[in-house]
């Protein structure tokens, strides 16, 4: 599985760490039941998918091997742009709060790995503009104070704007980048967390060995989420504390949609949790989910080989 050979990537030779077990939190039963349609893989679409998010015109998926495609979501069409390299981050693509969609891809010449940035128009599809990011691998990216925050495996925090990057800090290889309105999140391999001014890239608090290895993450509701490979756990800004979430199974990816935070879970199907983590509704599905995009009252899940379907969800 590509995930666990990009989490390889990662580590270096970081310890296990044995976390504390707490009790499972109870299911709300005021949830409504979501229900999922078909599944189908886009003809587009080649290869293992390392991305995906939703605008309002489109469906955006990136596969391993760096193809971006566009699916209409009016009905059938599709367009296919190679972006010159390939994804070894866990989440490849990242769409801002007001429009833009970039895409974090590395390439290999001559022994050396480059990263770069690529904008993508939403309207058209077409390349807008891409930003050289050095060596190492660009591993994860949000929107803050207007600019675009790339977090690299070699440790550097960088700021976007303008068609250049400009480093901001350097830290622990970073693994994530996740904002939320005034707040920009960065964590480490080994689980250190930041929480950022989204304007200028400091840190107003640090968190240490909050979540080792985070193979997903997200900001919302005023809190970090992340997981590892075998916890699920929530770090709330306000307190400073950080307390581990009761979910069976691996957690894969976290997307904030409406009121609830929702998870995907290659081993059973997509899950949501409440503002105070607390479990909502369970759907289980024949697929093994890994990408979820938000898109109003509509949940797309994007399989690991490829299908993609949608959920309806409360608004």
């Amino acid at each position: 599985m590509r995930r666990v050979l990009i989490v390889l990537l990662a580590l270096s030779a970081l310890a296990a760490c044995s976390p504390t077990s707490v009790p499972r939190p109870q299911a709300t039963s005021a949830a409504p039941t979501p229900r999922a349609g078909d599944f189908t893989r886009p003809d587009a679409l080649s290869g293992e998918p390392c991305g995906l998010e939703a605008t309002e015109e489109h469906l955006w998926i990136l596969s391993c091997s760096g193809t971006l495609v566009q699916l209409s979501k009016r009905g059938p069409g599709s367009r296919r742009t190679h972006l010159g390299g390939e994804v070894l981050s866990l989440d490849g693509l990242v769409r801002g709060s007001t429009g833009g969609l970039w895409a974090l891809i590395s390439t290999r010449a001559a022994g050396s790995r480059k990263a770069k940035v690529v904008a993508i128009d939403t309207a058209s599809g077409d390349l807008v503009d891409t930003v050289d990011v050095g060596g190492s691998v660009p591993m994860g990216a949000a929107i803050g104070g207007g600019r675009l925050w790339v977090g690299m495996l070699d440790g550097r925090l960088l700021a976007l704007s303008d068609g250049s990057a400009n480093m901001i800090a350097r830290v622990e290889p970073l693994m994530w980048v996740r904002g939320e309105a005034s707040a920009l999140w960065t964590i480490s391999e080994t689980g250190d967390a930041a929480l950022r001014d989204p304007m200028t890239g400091a840190a107003r608090a640090t968190y240490a060995r909050v979540a080792a290895v985070p193979i997903a993450a997200a900001a919302a509701f005023g809190s970090l989420w992340a997981a590892t490979p075998s916890t699920f756990v929530r770090l709330d800004a306000a307190t400073g504390t950080t307390r581990r979430i009761g979910v069976d199974g691996t957690v894969n990816g976290i997307e904030p949609c409406g009121e609830q935070l929702w998870l995907s879970q290659a081993d059973f199907g997509v899950r949501s949790l409440t503002s105070r983590g607390e479990v909502g509704a369970a759907l289980r599905l024949d697929v093994a989910p890994r990408y979820l995009a938000c898109d109003g009252s509509v949940l797309w899940v994007l399989a690991e080989d490829g299908r993609i379907g949608s959920i309806r969800i409360a608004s």
